[in-house]
This record gives structure tokens, sequence and C-alpha cells, in this order.
């Protein structure tokens, strides 16, 4: 029976479900089969030689492989069928690329053979049409395309339809929920957290015992009121009054001098293109803490008194507010001896006219 599995035995027959010492006719090699696997299961004496005949009988012949790899792979085999788990030198028929693609991956999983075409493919497919990727960004983040659609990851040059600027958002950043323009998100975040009107005005009325004169302008901007105690006009910034300051210099029982001579000046920073009015009691190092971060002083002017000063101060940024000058262009970070909302961009505005206007207000207080 041991013929079946082609097999000469070495040994006594020791039994159909022992193992018995043969030796494999096809290959030479010595093996231990069982009679009844061979008898009745169908298996092979010697298990490489099966191994080899399975392989043989589903191997593919050279014509269907070469078939096979030129209409699902698009590819033109370059030398003799190695074998479809064996890299197979090809010419891809699309780009002219010498590629090296397996029949089993082309075959078995439906790939082409040439892994940057297929790249290439597959981006097409996911590709959106232009009109619906030009309607999803009008749609979705309110802006107009000003160029046609290259693809979901690329800077997109749009247009805000809200403040008209020039902006560059990607589609797929738009899909998942980003705003196409950053100014107007930083718009719509500000209205979210700002304090509604009535609330400034109960809370200055309250913690800083002053009557506001016109509509709140923000937090950090200086607001005109008039003191309830003294009853000047006087510009504190309600984050300043929430945070424990008084609104009123003049009534405060500590801090800056309002009834001593005082300091208006005009300084500059050269590395961040900036200028900063402030004021200051003349005895004071507060210009030569200014100094040590950079800031150079261009001018001064003393006044007889520190409300005198304040007042300039004051209408000296409500100009500058009335020019479209933004206050606060250097960052608070930057400033580690504090006034950071007294500072303008040089670009936006010169010394000469801040002097100029330093000049013409403190002639209008003494």
């Amino acid at each position: 029976m041991m013929a079946l599995g082609n097999a000469t035995p070495l040994e006594p027959y020791p039994g159909t479900m022992k193992p018995w010492r043969c030796r494999c006719n096809e290959c030479g090699a010595e093996v231990t089969p069982r009679l009844d696997g061979v008898r009745h299961g169908g298996q092979g004496a010697c298990r490489p030689c099966g191994h080899k005949r399975s392989a043989a009988k589903r191997r593919l012949s050279e014509a269907d492989a070469i078939r096979t790899m030129k209409g699902i792979g698009k590819a033109t085999p370059l030398e003799p069928y190695p074998g479809s788990q064996v890299p197979w030198r090809c010419q891809c028929n699309v780009c002219g690329r010498v590629v090296t693609p397996r029949l089993d991956g082309v075959r078995n999983r439906n790939y082409l053979a040439c892994r940057a075409c297929a790249v290439v493919k597959g981006a097409n497919q996911q590709r959106l049409d232009p009109d619906q990727a030009a309607e999803d960004m009008r749609r979705l983040a309110d802006v107009t395309p000003l160029e046609p659609y290259h693809e979901a990851h690329t800077p997109w040059r749009c247009r805000c339809n809200k403040c008209g600027a020039e902006v560059t958002p990607r589609l797929a950043d738009i899909r998942r929920g980003v705003g196409a323009c950053a100014a107007c998100g930083h718009v719509k975040t500000g209205l979210k957290r700002r304090t509604p009107e009535e609330q400034a005005v109960a809370d200055m009325q309250r913690l800083g015992n002053a009557t506001p004169l016109e509509a709140y302008p923000g937090s950090r901007v200086g607001w005109k009121c008039r003191c309830n105690e003294c009853s000047e006009v006087i510009y504190p910034q309600l984050g300043n009054v929430r945070s424990g300051q008084g609104a009123c210099l003049s009534c405060a029982k500590y801090g800056f001098d309002t009834a001593a001579p005082a300091l208006v000046y005009l300084l500059h920073h050269r590395r961040w293109k900036a200028f900063k009015v402030g004021i200051a009691g003349t005895s004071t190092n507060r210009l030569k803490d200014h100094g040590r971060d950079g800031w150079r002083c261009l001018f001064t002017l003393e006044l007889p008194t520190g409300q005198q000063a304040i007042s300039v101060e004051a209408r000296v940024f409500e100009r500058l507010a009335e020019m479209g000058v933004q206050r606060g262009y250097v960052l608070r970070d930057q400033m580690s001896t504090g006034g950071f909302t007294e500072t303008v961009s040089d670009a936006a505005v010169s010394a000469a006219e801040l002097r100029e206007l330093i000049e013409t207000y403190a002639r209008d207080a003494v």
C-alpha cells in the first residue's frame, strides 16, 4: 500500500497508525508517513513533494500570468513568470516606469502593477467635482473662490463674503468645521465672550462708582465715564475696574498722585516697531523700567498736575481712535512693565504726529 505514497519502506511494517520509516521515490528524502493517512486520507508519503504537486496544480501558465498582468495590472512583463508571490519585473503601460509587482496582489486585490499610477487613480476616484467643491466652500465657509479648485488639502485663494479679506482656507479643514477667515473668527469669538452692554454699565457703576458717558467699547479700552464722587470725566478700563483698581485716579487713595506734577511721555521700540504714550510721576523710575525692555524715550512733557496728564493721555488716544489707529499693538506678554494697551504701530502714525497731539492737548489742559 505504500506505493500509493510513492515511497519505499526502510523497516518492517509497524501498523497503520504508527510512523513508518520510508524513502521518498521522488526526492530521495527519508520520511515517516502513517499508512492510514496515505491509504484513507489521500496524503502523500512525502510532505515537501506534496506541497510541490499542489503548487504545480494551482500555478498559472505563463500565458495566463502575462494576460493577467497586462489586463488587470496594466503592465508588460520584461522577464519570464517567476511565480505569484515573487516580484516580477515589468513595464507600466500607463507611465512607462519599470516596476516589480507580485502577480498575487494584482490578481486577487485588483491592484495596478505600478504604485504611482495606483495613487493617481485613487486620488482621481476620491477627487471632488470642482463645481461641488466651490459650492461647499460658499455654503460652509461663506467665502467665494478666486481660483480653480486644486484638491482638498491645498490652500485655496478665496474672498471672505463678510469682511472682504482674501483668505486661503483648505476645503478639508472647512469640512471638519474650521473657519475660513481668521479675522471674522476672532470677531465671532469676541462677541460670544463680550459682556452685554447692560452688565458692563452695571459693573462700572457698582465697582468703579462711575457713570458711562458713551457706549461700552470693550473691557480693555478706555471708557469715557463721569466719576460719581468728584464729577471728573475719566477713562477707566472695565477690566482694570473688575480686577480691583479704582475707576477714578483722583479719588483713589493709592498709586499715581493726580495733584502732583507729572510727565506725559512718548517712547519708541525699534524691534517691535511700536510707539507708547503714557504718563508718570516726575520722581518715579517708570521711564527707566521701560528702557530695560528696549523702549527709547523720544519726548517728555511736564504738566503741573497728574490729572492734567491723565486728560492729555486720554484725549490723545481718543483722537487716535478717530483716526482708525488701534491700541494694544504690543502683546501683553511682551510688556514686563505693563502698559501694553498704550502702544500703537509706528506704521499707523508718526512720532511727529503723536508729539503734536500731546502738545496740543497739553495747551488745552493747562
